[in-house]
Formats: C-alpha cells, sequence, structure tokens
C-alpha cells in the first residue's frame, strides 16, 4: 500500500500546468528521470535556490544509489519543508511508483505558491501528504 495519495484530476490538472511553467513534461523519460532524487532537486533549486545544494547529489542509476540520495534529499531539504517522508515513501519514490513522483512534485508546487503568497522560505501551507 503506498505512503502517498492518489491526485485526484483537478490536483492532477494543476501539477501538468505547473510542471509546464517549469518546461516539464511527465512522460515515460521524465518518470523515469525523477526516480533519481538528483532530477527533483534540481527543481527544488529553482524554487528554494538557498536550501538546495546540488554537489551533495550525484545522479544515480541502481536502485540503492537513488533511494541512498532520497535519503539525503529527505534529510537536507524535505524536513525542513516539513514533508519528511518516511522509509517507505522513500523506496516508493525511487521505484518509480507514479503516484509517489506526482505527490511529491504536487507538494513541491504547493511550497512555491506558498512562497507567491508570501508566506516565507520555510513557513509553508501544511497540507498532508495523505500516508494511507
Amino acid at each position: 500500500m503506498s505512503g502517498f495519495r492518489v491526485l485526484d484530476e483537478e490536483d492532477r490538472q494543476m501539477l501538468i500546468s505547473w510542471l509546464k511553467e517549469h518546461n516539464i513534461e511527465l512522460n515515460h523519460r521524465t518518470r523515469t528521470e525523477l526516480r533519481d532524487a538528483f532530477a527533483v532537486a534540481k527543481i527544488c533549486k529553482r524554487i528554494h535556490p538557498d536550501l538546495v545544494d546540488l554537489q551533495v547529489y550525484t545522479p544515480r542509476c541502481s536502485m540503492t544509489q537513488m533511494l541512498n540520495n532520497w535519503k539525503i534529499f529527505n534529510d537536507r531539504v524535505l524536513k525542513k519543508l516539513d514533508l519528511n517522508l518516511s522509509n517507505l515513501m522513500l523506496k516508493e519514490l525511487a521505484g518509480g511508483a507514479a503516484c509517489a513522483i506526482e505527490s511529491i512534485l504536487y507538494k513541491l508546487m504547493t511550497t512555491e505558491y506558498a512562497l507567491k503568497r508570501g508566506e516565507g522560505k520555510l513557513t509553508l501551507a501544511k497540507k498532508p501528504l495523505d500516508r494511507h
């Protein structure tokens, strides 16, 4: 059972529009790339440039190495955004589960919207990840 919520159609359309603003299209190739936290860290760096240090990540191919990148990203970035993920959720991301990738991108989208509303860098709207 997934630790991430499946986005409803309205949330999915919002995510697709947001990704287009960032010149990202969710297709097979990008979903494969987004299994590695390095790719997600690059997206997050656009939103929170002072929070993400890309030098600590190395692009990875194996599940074990991608999981390690996700653990680093979780500890260094997601916890500071109040988006701390469980080990199960990190494994789902490294495994490329569609709902996991969409859910974490959706949460990053909400952090950007919170910044635009002037809620500060780390004082973000707290919509739960819906861990079922």
